[in-house]
């Protein structure tokens, strides 16, 4: 595709701080029981046998912290700047975070699908993705934060998107060997097929929720943590996210796997609360 232009909507806002979200992500959680870390089984098997797993991420206790934290998510309009990006023949509506640059200094960038409205070009309402931008979270690990559009009824619709990915990593002082995809509900199959389009961007993928079993050939050695759950937020929790997982598990070291059904949460919930999640993601490097 030929040069493109990034075109700002507004200037960059500035994030207010919300403690209970960076709280969480700090402090971890309590002891647990029922909710376990495990490894993918056969596809082709109903389910997974639920055992004890080292790194099982801890949940009793933490709901009500859980719902503390999603209570005082900001608007996303407080967050993120709403842009466009210009492409040969499309437009894409996106969101950006920018953290504070230091000069010579190359940052992470997470790619982040929400499975739900408000669209990214709106920039209002709620949004997971902003516990990447609490402040906290940013000390530990700073980064840049896309929330892109994936415009619908487009063939080449993740192409495009790859595209956006592509330019700013150019325009932006970021780290290309530390490209991250997460996304929950619908968004979840997103990061899936976002990887496929062009494994070699990306250093790591956490789909929570849904995941597309279909693209598990086709996202080369991509290191995933796959989230499965119900509720809200868990819009393809039919086995989606299993399957997935499994498939993987087939031909390629068996990728993380954390189950929360049966926790009374949305799985987007305590993925996006779970601080292991975060140690995880950005200890993820490609090599270039």
């Amino acid at each position: 595709m030929g040069a493109r232009q990034l075109t700002p909507k507004d200037d960059m806002k500035t994030l207010t701080l919300f403690l209970p979200v960076a709280a969480i992500l700090i402090a971890g959680g309590c002891a647990t029981t029922g909710v376990l870390e495990e490894g993918p089984d056969s596809a082709d098997r109903a389910g997974i046998a639920v055992g004890a797993a080292e790194g099982a991420d801890p949940v009793s206790g933490r709901l009500e912290a859980v719902c503390e934290a999603e209570a005082a998510l900001p608007d996303a309009s407080a967050v993120f700047s709403g842009l466009v990006w210009d492409g040969e023949d499309t437009k894409l509506r996106y969101r950006l975070f920018s953290p504070a640059l230091s000069a010579g200094v190359s940052y992470p960038l997470v790619v982040f699908f929400e499975g739900c409205d408000p669209g990214p070009g709106t920039a209002e309402g709620k949004s997971w993705a902003a516990v990447f931008c609490a402040p906290e979270a940013q000390a530990v690990n700073p980064c840049f934060v896309v929330v892109p559009e994936v415009p619908a009824g487009r063939s080449n619709r993740y192409e495009l998107v790859n595209a956006l990915v592509a330019d700013l990593c150019e325009c932006l002082p970021v780290d290309p060997g530390r490209v991250y995809a997460t996304g929950f509900g619908a968004g979840g199959p997103d990061v899936c097929r976002i990887i496929a389009a062009a494994p070699g961007i990306y250093a790591a993928g956490a789909p929570v929720g849904g995941a597309d079993p279909g693209t598990a050939d086709a996202v080369g050695e991509v290191p995933f943590w796959v989230f499965d759950g119900d509720g809200r937020g868990g819009a393809e929790a039919n086995g989606a996210a299993r399957k997935f997982a499994g498939r993987l598990g087939r031909s390629r070291p068996a990728p993380r796997f954390t189950d929360y059904r049966g926790s009374g949460c949305p799985p987007h919930k305590m993925a996006y609360t779970n601080r292991r999640l975060f140690e995880w993601l950005f200890g993820q490097s490609r090599t270039q």
